[in-house]
């Protein structure tokens, strides 16, 4: 699978800062530029997590933010 972080709102967080990053997971990727630049490849989600250092946002945070 390939992997593309955002800086921008989504369901992740950054572990260090608490920024949320947003996450894109694709089995693959058109780009202008051909197939799959600039997106990362991973063997499975939690690889792509830990590289970009993000976890999950807490399913309560999410919900406080939706109000």
């Amino acid at each position: 699978m390939v992997y593309k972080l955002f800086i921008e709102e989504g369901k992740y967080r950054n572990k260090l800062n608490g920024e949320s990053r947003n996450l894109i997971e694709a089995e693959i990727a058109y780009t202008p530029d051909g197939i799959n630049v600039d997106w990362d490849e991973f063997n499975s989600i939690e690889e792509a997590m830990e590289h970009y250092n993000i976890e999950l946002i807490p399913v309560e945070q999410n919900d406080e933010n939706d109000i």
